[in-house]
């Protein structure tokens, strides 16, 4: 079959990705072989384990794609090492998970920090106007009261 063909079997069976040219490549590199020891893996053993361990349905993909993308540092060659070696990428997702909680949490935090400082800011510059707004109030007030005492020191002269 020649790499076109396959491109649009690709493009028809998964969908268009953004870049489909890449997604092309990356499949036409893929090389289908397998070991003994893939030979001997059971999906079925880690399943008890990682039903037990989480609900969480993300949590769990997570754990699976740890247990897949590092493959070399589990063992997975008898059901009760399975179980161990989801027990040791539960520990390594939720340390990763908790990483990311705690960078999101400093990013929030600086985030309220931010905002905090900018109300500061404009808590001082609109108690700054309402100063300026006052002194010039109490400025016009003194001034209409002189004008009106002379007003009326006028009229009782006249009078």
């Amino acid at each position: 079959m020649i790499p076109s063909t396959w491109l649009s079997i690709i493009l028809r069976v998964a969908g268009r990705t953004e870049d489909d040219y890449r997604s092309y490549c990356l499949f036409m590199s893929l090389r289908h072989h397998r070991d003994n020891e893939a030979d001997d893996f059971n999906p079925v053993w880690i399943m008890p384990s990682l039903s037990e361990k989480v609900s969480d349905v993300e949590v769990k993909e997570k754990i699976l794609t740890e247990l897949i993308n590092n493959r070399l540092e589990y063992d997975l060659s008898s059901e009760s090492s399975a179980g161990d070696s989801v027990n040791k990428a539960f520990d390594k997702v939720i340390s990763d998970l908790k990483l990311e909680g705690e960078k999101q949490l400093d990013k929030v935090k600086i985030e309220m920090q931010n905002l905090t400082n900018q109300f500061e800011l404009k808590k001082i510059e609109l108690e700054n106007q309402l100063e300026a707004t006052t002194k010039s109030e109490a400025m016009a007030h003194i001034y209409a009261q002189n004008k009106t005492n002379k007003k009326i020191e006028k009229w009782e002269k006249l009078a």
